[in-house]
């Protein structure tokens, strides 16, 4: 092929007239004709088909010279007589030199080589030349003649010199078109005759150039599923070749088998290679890919230019001019210098036993294997079910199942056991083999019939629902859609509908009828005897919702793990410990699946998550789905569950922690869990390339947020090889921050709608969610109306004009938890006046913890402030550390030994003064100790009315963590760790002597632990509500810590429950109805002020309408929209905050009765307005 034309080699798993270009663009084959014709449509360049210079001082390769007269005179190159160039070249030359040959005739010709001027329209002959003319000698003559047969001739004469001097320099340009043109052996050659002890003629610097007639040829050769769609789109423009090469017809899978190996790229530049051209590589090729009399993967060659491929108009077999491959036969990629190297060769294959009855086992013998020249280098099969590839022609065959063979001892013969014959059927086995250059040898074929009774692999598949009606039920959708895909996968690698037990409250369209509903029972009957039966393997596959050690099966049955367990260890005895693989997709499945492990390698065990099981998008987005898709696709069994989960721990912000083990410890993700299940693929493991939907890139704007609640999402280069989803096929996932309480973060999902035009692009406004500072994760997702599912694409955006989640936290009493070594920050902005964070947390004496500020504004200037609890309530408070090392943007790190146990608080202030927009941060505390495997605890502290219980702490091996006022707790401990339960009470300690614990395994994880306890600390006879682990007393007591008071004590006027009623000063008059009798109520109205002290004692200090309230912040929180607030004439001590969407009146200077309104009322602090609007009279804000 020329220099400027090309050869464009596609591969992919494209399909459907697209190709993939990277993993977010794809290219159509009418973008792709669009290049190739600007390409083609430039006009063609000259071509220089020979320069020759003789300055080495040798007959130049492949020029010849004759001496016609036998003297011994011709054509020298090493200038003798000592003549200099004088043809205007440099260096050495090629001269005929009559004076230095002396007195003997001379005629001598220097020929070119051949030359090659089929596609020229024009040639020009150009050389510089030197001639000197001997008027007294024989009539010497230089003659340039030309032949368009080589050395044949006949020659045509195009210059001639003789009868006078033509001296140099000269350089000689002759148009010799009219000859030349379009001829395939072209040759030139320099004669000078007549010549006896004459003069000379010397040449150099020999050119042969002309026009390009036919140029910028395109070769492409497309190795895809469905290439064959781009041949009609690339039709040959007018005066241009193109030959267009396809892997696969129309509608045909492509096969990238073995990495590749067995491949139409393989064959195909293998041939080139040994410098085939272009049709026999083609053929080459296609012969390599006839494997299957039921399947036939079909290239297509065109190289007429019409679009359509493997015609042949003349005699079969005969490639003649208007039929597909005549221009390609002449084509060579590169210089087609042909590579020497025999093939190997296979003499034979058999297989025993041939008929497989009752096993699922052969052997697989190459006989005769040879190489003459490199030796074997392997020698391999793959193994096809008749029916293995009759799914969707658009997704490429990645790998086949195969077995390599090995050497027996005899000379070539290799032998392989294939353990993998588990249908009734046909099996097609091919055996290949390589030498030690990379040769292939053209595979030999042998067959297998599996006949009654095969092992099989078997699939139970559970879709539970947890109410009588499931469609009722919001994660049906999600059950429903996961079990189909599921199904689907099973299918596409080989199993029948008999190999499939569905449990199922309906039936599932797509899939085949239900085998029976979910019930324990059931699940009984289909592991310990339906699985059991003829079998090589089973899976199940569990999908619903859970709790630890519980699978909600149906709406009022569940299935326990230890139980499952016990069925499952029967199975496998039953199965002769053939491989079990259990794949368990709800809430706490972790701890679940950890509870059916056994010993050995022989039982894989899959949970989804370790706490809350995500399904979004209807289960679109859920562990589920990205694993399944990823077996449908032939991944094993490791692989698949490391995609399914890294796309979840992306999906949900690192919420949703997977759990694998599969060397039988029950302890998961360790660093050899996942070995045995990279060996195991579900079902044949046929390798699919997969056909996801590609995002190119996704953005918000705007983006960051000064206080707008919303943004417009945009998800650009949305595009698919196939089509996608008719309803919602993008859609985006906002996880919002994580607040204080939160387990889980909130998640809003948006649906984003197509621009238009000529883009691929889609848009959304959101609602107005971004409420609260800081970051939001925006994942954005595709599918098509297949159901697959992009990858995940994320943006964030960050909302800096609103206060953070933790807010109110202005003091140590608001301080909010902080969780140690949580791996998650918390999110703080300054965002109010004088706006500053307090956290607290528990420690343990003499471990050395770190405090970091991360991501800071550039408005922001970080101080730290750690108090312990006899430091944070003096007068004024005294810190036992204060760090300030950075200034406006920059990240704190420090570091403080704990002296004591106990709890401690972090105060962080903004040393620059600056609130608002740009003073965000990130906020983590850590015990610098740590360790190498953490698991999380969560849950709340209630009692046993299940009331929450504040001031409560959870111990484990050092860490700790006390429930707030909201009775949550939550924590991280070490593994093997167990938790004492034990309350605090005043200042002392209280454990339970036999409190309850739970070990912990590997991985991380979140068990609920409810702790309640029951003491009798009082020693009065009755103990506190609690369990009977930690028993006390005979009976629930009130108040443990007061010996009067328990369930038969005398009720006196004394502000207590004496008698445990739930009732204080039983019988007592209580004038205000505030729950406090008269005797000891020193606040007769309520308003907080003493009676003695109080100019209204029957009156509350403020009123709306007919409510009276304590204070005036109440009643602005009650108040409605457009409503008087009344306040009497007095001090109100605190802040005020007017948040709400609504516009008030505030009124003063009340008196006792709110007849007149007569002075003023004074607030005494700051009146903080974020939201609505509050107008004051006779108010004044101190």
């Amino acid at each position: 092929m020329d220099a400027d034309d090309l050869v464009l080699y596609l591969v992919d798993h494209g399909g459907n007239g697209v190709f993939r270009m990277s993993e977010t663009e794809i290219l159509t084959a009418s973008q792709l004709n669009y290049w190739l014709s600007t390409f083609q449509s430039s006009p063609c360049p000259d071509k220089e088909i020979l320069n020759t210079s003789f300055s080495s001082g040798a007959n130049p390769a492949g020029w010849t010279v004759t001496d016609n007269t036998g003297s011994g005179a011709l054509w020298r190159f090493n200038a003798p007589g000592h003549r200099g160039n004088l043809s205007g070249g440099s260096g050495f030359f090629a001269v005929a030199n009559s004076d230095y040959e002396g007195e003997v005739d001379m005629d001598t010709e220097l020929r070119t080589p051949l030359m090659d001027a089929s596609n020229l329209s024009t040639v020009i002959l150009e050389f510089k030349t030197d001639f000197l003319y001997y008027p007294f000698g024989g009539a010497e003559v230089a003659d340039v003649d030309v032949s368009v047969n080589g050395v044949s001739g006949p020659w045509t004469n195009v210059w001639r010199k003789t009868g006078a001097d033509y001296r140099g320099p000269a350089t000689e340009n002759i148009d010799i078109t009219a000859v030349a043109a379009g001829q395939q052996n072209l040759m030139v050659r320099f004669r000078y005759y007549n010549a006896n002890y004459d003069f000379w003629w010397q040449v150099d610097d020999v050119k042969v150039t002309g026009t390009l007639n036919q140029c910028h040829t395109v070769t492409l050769i497309y190795d895809a599923c469905e290439s064959g769609s781009f041949l009609q789109a690339l039709p040959s423009p007018p005066d241009r070749k193109r030959i267009v090469i396809s892997s696969a017809d129309v509608e045909e899978k492509a096969i990238f088998a073995l990495q590749g190996t067995l491949s139409f790229s393989e064959s195909f530049w293998t041939w080139i290679f040994k410098g085939a051209d272009v049709k026999t590589a083609f053929d080459a090729a296609t012969d390599a890919l006839a494997i299957t009399p039921s399947f036939r993967q079909r290239p297509l060659l065109d190289d007429t230019g019409n679009g359509l491929g493997n015609e042949d108009y003349g005699q079969a077999g005969v490639i003649e001019q208007g039929d597909d491959g005549y221009l390609a036969r002449s084509a060579y990629i590169g210089n087609g210098t042909v590579v020497p190297g025999d093939t190997p060769v296979i003499g034979g294959v058999t297989v025993s036993p041939s008929l497989i009855n009752g096993q699922s086992w052969a052997d697989i013998t190459a006989s005769g294997v040879t190489d003459a020249d490199n030796g074997i280098s392997r020698v391999w099969a793959i193994i096809l079910p008749d029916d293995l590839l009759s799914g969707a022609s658009d997704n490429a065959i990645q790998d086949f199942p195969h077995i390599d063979l090995m050497p027996t001892g005899v000379a070539g013969e290799y032998r392989g056991t294939y353990d993998g014959f588990t249908s009734e059927g046909l099996y097609d086995i091919f055996v290949f083999a390589s030498d030690r250059d990379g040769n292939s040898a053209a595979p030999a074929y042998a067959s297998a019939t599996v006949g009654a009774n095969p092992l099989r692999r078997r699939a139970i598949l559970v879709a539970a629902g947890t109410l009588p009606d499931p469609t009722g039920d919001e994660l049906w959708p999600a059950v429903e859609n996961n079990v189909t895909l599921a199904y689907k996968a099973l299918k596409e690698q080989g199993y029948a509908d008999d190999d499939m037990y569905i449990l199922s409250p309906l039936d599932l369209t797509g899939v085949k009828p239900k085998d029976s509903v979910p019930t324990p029972g059931n699940l009984q009957s289909a592991v310990e005897s339906w699985a059991a039966a003829d079998t090589h393997d089973v899976v199940l596959y569990m999908i619903g919702n859970g709790d630890t050690g519980q699978y909600f099966i149906n709406a009022t049955e569940t299935v326990a793990a230890d139980t499952l367990k016990v069925w499952l260890d029967n199975l496998q005895t039953g199965i002769g410990g053939n491989k079990i693989t259990v794949i368990y997709d709800a809430p706490y499945s972790g701890a679940y699946s950890s509870a059916l492990a056994t010993s050995g390698e022989d039982r894989i065990l899959i949970g989804s998550s370790g706490n809350t099981a995500y399904f979004q998008s209807g289960g679109d987005i859920s562990f589920s789905h990205y694993l399944w898709s990823k077996v449908l696709n032939g991944w094993n069994v490791r692989d698949a569950y490391l995609y399914a989960a890294s796309a979840m721990e992306f999906s949900t912000n690192q919420e949703q922690m997977t759990w694998i083990d599969d060397n039988g410890n029950g302890i998961g993700n360790e660093s050899y869990d996942g070995a045995p299940a990279s060996k195991y693929t579900i079902g044949m493991g046929i390798r699919f390339a997969g056909k996801d939907p590609l995002i190119g890139s996704v953005s918000a704007d705007p983006n960051p947020l000064t206080g707008q609640l919303s943004t417009t999402l945009t998800a650009e280069d949305v595009t698919t090889v196939g089509i996608l989803a008719t309803d919602d096929p993008v859609w985006a996932v906002v996880t919002h921050p994580k607040g204080p309480y939160d387990s889980i973060p909130t998640q809003t999902t948006v649906v984003l709608s197509p621009i238009g035009g000529e883009t691929n692009d889609y848009t959304a406004v959101t609602p107005d969610i971004f409420t609260r500072c800081c970051w939001y994760s925006v994942t954005v997702y595709a599918k098509d109306n297949e159901g697959n599912v992009s990858a995940v694409s994320e943006t964030k955006v960050y909302q800096q004009g609103l206060d953070d989640l933790y807010e109110p936290d202005n003091s140590y009493e608001q301080a909010k938890p902080i969780i140690l070594d949580d791996g998650y920050a918390q999110q703080h902005n300054f965002f109010n006046n004088n706006d500053e964070d307090w956290v607290k947390f528990y420690a343990v004496t003499d471990e050395e913890f770190t405090f970091e500020a991360k991501n800071v504004g550039l408005n922001s200037n970080v101080k730290f402030e750690l108090f312990d609890e006899e430091g944070v309530t003096a007068n004024p408070p005294i810190p036992l550390a204060t760090w300030n090392n950075g200034g406006n943007g920059a990240s704190e790190l420090h570091y403080y030994p704990i002296p004591n146990t106990g709890h401690y608080y972090l105060r962080v202030t903004n040393v620059s003064g600056v609130y608002g927009n740009d003073t965000g941060y990130d906020l983590s505390i850590y015990e610098e100790s740590g360790t190498t495997a953490d698991a999380h605890i969560w849950g709340f502290i209630k009692d046993t009315s299940g009331n929450l219980v504040s001031g409560v702490t959870v111990v484990t091996n050092g860490y700790s963590y006390t429930s707030d006022a909201s009775g949550y707790y939550y924590n991280k401990v070490t593994m093997s760790a167990q938790a004492e339960n034990h309350t605090t009470n005043a200042s002392k300690s209280l454990y339970c002597p036999n409190g309850s614990s739970r070990a912990f395994t590997s991985g991380v994880w979140y068990y609920p632990i409810y702790i309640t306890i029951n003491h009798d600390n009082d020693g009065d006879g009755y103990g506190s509500p609690g369990s009977a682990t930690c028993s006390g007393g005979s009976a629930p007591d009130c108040n443990d810590s007061n010996a009067a008071i328990n369930p038969i004590a005398m009720e006196v006027c004394d502000g207590a429950d004496n008698n445990c009623s739930s009732v204080i000063d039983e019988g007592y008059t209580d004038t205000d109805s505030d729950g406090v009798a008269d005797c000891v109520d020193s606040d007769d109205d309520n308003d907080g002020m003493s009676d003695g002290s109080d100019n209204c004692p029957l009156t509350k200090p403020s009123k709306v309408g007919g409510a009276y309230y304590n204070t005036m912040q109440e009643a602005y929180d009650n108040a409605g929209n457009g409503t008087t607030i009344q306040c009497q004439d007095l001090i109100f001590s605190g802040d005020m905050y007017i948040d709400l969407d609504k516009a008030v009146t505030i009124r003063g200077g009340y008196d006792c009765s709110y007849s007149t309104s007569m002075g003023t009322t004074t607030i005494e602090g700051n009146m903080t307005i974020s939201n609505g609007t509050a107008t004051l009279e006779n108010v004044q804000v101190q």
